[in-house]
């Protein structure tokens, strides 16, 4: 008898607001892969990463291996807004290094990294918040060490601000900027990541390409 697992992803268009946002209209819209490979331990090729860079807005979607490294690569470290589309390995391994590692914790100065993501659901017994809550505990020795006595490393910027993502709708808003979750149904395979635009002001981007099965 074949058995079939239904899995609840999340998947994030990008919504720019330019006429109507909260800020000022964003003159600009680039979306940069920073890694596409499944899991994998290949030297060459970064785990899921893809960053939106929309005026001075900054937004890292998944945070697999290999993914602080490229941003670090191409200058900005200083990333502290990330959304995970879902808890596998590889789009989340390279979380811990984001955080804690001494170039992008002291990039971010005194800003918490701020991550959104589903929580507990079927088949998923850890959420986001395990992985943060956990992170936090696990490396709670190396935080005090960097933080507290010998680099003295800003504070805030090793703190966790974790947003569970419970429900389809906005999950944030800035700058004219607006992040729209969804809930996508799959069997055995991962939904493409869709970005897009909703005004004529700036370029429209056409849905990525959709990942390999079941990364």
């Amino acid at each position: 008898m074949k058995t079939e697992f239904n899995h609840r992803w999340i998947t994030f268009p990008v919504l720019l607001l330019c006429l109507s946002g909260p800020g000022p209209a964003q003159s600009t819209f680039r979306a940069r892969l920073l890694g596409t490979a499944g899991p994998s331990l290949t030297p060459y090729q970064a785990e899921a990463g893809l960053l939106v860079v929309a005026g001075t807005e900054l937004l890292l979607f998944d945070c697999g291996r290999g993914v602080p490294e490229n941003l670090s690569l191409i200058g900005a470290p200083f990333v502290d807004k990330v959304f995970l589309s879902h808890l596998h390995s590889d789009h989340t391994e390279g979380l811990p290094i984001l955080w804690m590692n001494e170039l992008t914790w002291q990039s971010r100065g005194n800003t918490p990294l701020t991550v959104w993501g589903p929580g507990q659901d079927v088949d998923q017994p850890a959420g986001t918040s395990d992985i943060t809550n956990l992170l936090a505990s696990a490396f709670a020795t190396n935080t005090h060490i960097r933080r507290d006595l010998v680099e003295h490393l800003p504070g805030g910027g090793i703190q966790f601000q974790t947003n569970v993502i419970a429900d389809e709708g906005v999950v944030y808003q800035n700058n004219g900027i607006t992040v729209t979750a969804f809930w996508w149904i799959t069997i055995l395979s991962s939904p493409p990541l869709v970005i897009a635009s909703t005004t004529k002001a700036v370029p429209s981007f056409s849905p990525a390409t959709p990942r390999p099965a079941q990364t």
